[in-house]
């Protein structure tokens, strides 16, 4: 896939989108820059790599961004936010999204079998007879049974259209059955571009142009390297947090997020970078175009890195806190997914990565009322007629007051209380301020009409 991409082309970049206020950071992005700076001269040097670039998204706009290094070792030319750089595997997320477009648009579904999209495939011989023939879904997620290509699909730049149905044509060993476990596939995802053509009626790179990139303005990018002139824009982080808002991008968000559902093939992963070893396991699949962790630090992760000849690049997505770190350098596979996700432990601990909230509802608010007029009350009386079926049953009312009691006690009265945070629309936290103390709430809702409550948990706070 022939992709030049200006540093600024962020896919991973997020346009605004509402943002919890949380208290002020400890340090500033300008305060530890050069602690990033740092990171990224570090890898440099010690890949030999000749020039990179690499910048920070932020609540929708790019933050930072610092180019090192040359373009070309001969002419000296350096590298700035304007060099034009190839994101080989990073254009995944491209295929992905296409396909998901198709989807909403009635073209395919993601359960139907591929070979109806590209007939070569109905004679294709699989490797076992229960075999189940190849879903779109399962190109998606890395799980048709092809052997990993990267050294052999990097070379197939210039397989022609007319010799790629030929492949097809005359079929392809497999590695496993598919459906069996994960490997990574460029020939599953090349699959994918042959059906995204054939849904659509159009060239694959044609279609991506027309329904992503010219939408979002990106101009500055495309499959063809004698015609990619220069621009930066951002998309994929407004699909965060679920919202209210109309739809103003060229996917809708809900179809976005789905990029970060992976299959059951998880797998216990170490986080990149300088703290990998020292943090918490990731529990990682691949998504839609993305490779999906779970990090204890920083939250829902979506990566992806990009290797071919002569380039390297690294994306890193933090959909909680709409933050993402990116870097494009020049030197063949040298992709700097180590000094991206140091960035982000360091935005991290420089108390820079601002979460994003669910607002807490008018009906909960309520309810917390309630479960406040319970503990003054001493018993279950203030939220009789709001009790779910199951609540008595999991505790008296005679055990409930003894105790709240015991609570009341211990603390005495809470006049006061923090800011509720909601766990979704029918569960919250809060925190009463007592006299000798403070007292932790959760209440869950139960899913029903009227709202009652499933379950009320109170404690003394134990920090």
């Amino acid at each position: 896939m022939r992709w030049k991409s200006a540093v600024g082309v962020a896919v991973m970049l997020g346009c605004a989108s509402p943002a919890l206020a949380q208290e002020s950071a400890g340090q500033s992005l300008d305060e530890i820059a050069p602690q990033i700076d740092a990171l990224f001269a570090r890898y440099q040097a010690d890949q030999h790599i000749p020039g990179l670039v690499y910048g920070i998204v932020q609540d929708g706009k790019l933050v930072y961004l610092k180019g090192r290094g040359v373009q070309d070792v001969t002419t000296g030319t350096p590298v700035d936010g304007d060099t034009l750089f190839r994101i080989a595997s990073m254009t995944k997320a491209f295929t992905a999204l296409a396909v998901l477009n198709l989807r909403d648009r009635g073209k395919l579904r993601l359960d139907d079998l591929a070979e109806d999209y590209v007939p070569e495939m109905k004679r294709w011989t699989y490797p076992t007879a229960d075999s189940p023939r190849i879903r779109v879904r399962d190109l998606l997620h890395h799980v048709a049974g092809f052997v990993t290509d990267d050294p052999w699909g990097d070379r197939q730049q210039t397989l022609s259209q007319d010799d790629f149905t030929k492949m097809l044509a005359a079929g392809v060993p497999f590695t496993q059955a598919p459906q069996s476990r994960f490997e990574y596939s460029n020939f599953g995802y090349a699959l994918l571009g042959r059906i995204v053509a054939n849904a659509s009626g159009m060239p694959y790179a044609d279609y991506v142009r027309i329904t992503i990139l010219r939408p979002l303005g990106m101009e500055a990018s495309g499959y063809d390297v004698t015609r990619a002139p220069r621009a930066h824009y951002a998309f994929l982080l407004s699909a965060w947090p679920p919202r209210n808002e109309a739809d103003a991008g060229p996917i809708r968000r809900a179809t976005v997020r789905e990029i970060a559902q992976g299959l059951n093939f998880v797998s216990l992963a170490t986080r990149a970078g300088a703290s990998g070893e020292t943090a918490c396991k990731q529990a990682a699949a691949y998504g839609m175009g993305w490779r999906v962790a779970q990090d204890c630090d920083l939250g829902l992760t979506l990566s992806h890195g990009g290797g071919y000849p002569g380039y390297g690049s690294h994306v890193m997505l933090m959909p909680d806190f709409g933050a993402g770190v990116f870097a494009l350098s020049n030197r063949t596979y040298a992709g700097p997914s180590a000094p991206a996700w140091d960035t982000a432990v360091a935005m991290e601990r420089a108390g820079l990565l601002k979460g994003r909230s669910v607002p807490v509802t008018p009906d909960m608010v309520a309810m917390i009322a309630v479960a406040r007029a319970v503990y003054d009350a001493g018993d279950l009386a203030p939220m009789q007629d709001r009790l779910a079926m199951n609540f008595l049953m999991d505790r008296s009312a005679a055990l409930w007051a003894k105790d709240l009691a015991a609570l009341k006690a211990q603390l005495g009265a809470c006049p006061t209380a923090e800011p509720p945070v909601a766990r979704g629309a029918l569960g919250a936290v809060f925190r009463l301020n007592c006299e000798r103390g403070k007292l932790d709430g959760q209440i869950l809702l139960a899913p029903t009409h009227p709202l009652t409550v499933q379950a009320l948990r109170l404690r003394p706070a134990r920090d």
